[in-house]
């Protein structure tokens, strides 16, 4: 609500940043993925709009 976004009830929001994780070790390497995240972060972004709660 901070960032001015119009809230419906019902609604859900929150913050998150992105990792990168390495597959093979299942360690997280970079805690925030947002770097020359140019390509990737809209897409990520785009699957996560409109989900709905179970």
């Amino acid at each position: 609500m901070g960032a001015g976004i119009d809230m419906q009830p019902g609604d859900i929001a929150f913050k998150c940043n992105f990792a990168t994780l390495d597959s093979a070790s299942g360690i997280v390497t970079s805690r925030r993925a947002d770097r020359n995240f140019e390509d990737a972060g809209p897409l990520f972004c785009a699957d996560l709009n409109g989900c709905q709660s179970a």
